[in-house]
């Protein structure tokens, strides 16, 4: 077991320590989750999951059969206009294509995470784990290497249910999640894309 919660930042990793978790309670709002968690670890009052769904058109999350305009508002610059109805700022890349995208390599990722999380921020992504789902890098770790394939990201995951430890935290491979974030569009059960890969959204803290 790892204790990533009382988990601190040393030459080699870098993490927001003491960061609570908490996991989704309807299978459609991990991204609600997510805002919910960084609000809190802000110091902020955060909204209720239903509040936060409700803003998405979803009155009952528990009971209802997701459609297409559900799904066209499951996309970043929707949770994007949330956060900042809220009162955030953010940083963002919903304009993103394969041209501009921030990172010509993996290796210079892990630097920019680092930075971000040094100011006690949150990064919120969308992925493609379980077909697509919002989860927050909460920490990154090089292990005092410099090839990413060496390097391991840490994630606040809103449906951690597969390492028999429900603690709402998922380690992983930087490479790994790398490739299933920028190379793996969001796309509708039909197959159609909805969302491309690789983009992200930085909440800043209210100042």
């Amino acid at each position: 077991m790892v204790d990533v919660y009382n988990m601190k930042s040393n030459d080699n990793r870098t993490i927001l320590s003491k960061f609570k978790t908490y996991q989704q309670t309807s299978e459609y709002s991990a991204h609600c989750a997510c805002i919910i968690m960084t609000l809190t670890y802000y110091g902020d009052e955060p909204p209720s999951e239903r509040d936060c769904m409700n803003y998405f058109g979803v009155t009952d999350p528990n009971n209802f059969e997701p459609n297409e305009e559900f799904y066209q508002n499951m996309v970043m610059k929707k949770f994007e206009e949330y956060i900042n109805s809220l009162g955030y700022t953010t940083t963002s890349n919903d304009n993103y294509t394969e041209e501009n995208f921030p990172f010509e390599e993996t290796n210079q990722f892990t630097p920019w995470v680092k930075e971000i999380l040094k100011n006690n921020e949150t990064i919120l992504v969308t992925w493609s784990d379980w077909g697509g789902t919002t989860s927050l890098i909460i920490g990154v770790d090089d292990m005092g290497h410099e090839s990413a394939e060496d390097h391991v990201i840490i994630l606040a995951d809103a449906y951690d249910t597969c390492d028999h430890l429900n603690d709402g935290y998922t380690i992983m491979g930087l490479d790994k999640f790398f490739y299933n974030w920028q190379y793996n569009d969001i796309s509708y059960s039909s197959g159609k894309i909805r969302e491309k890969g690789g983009k992200f959204i930085v909440i800043h803290r209210k100042e």
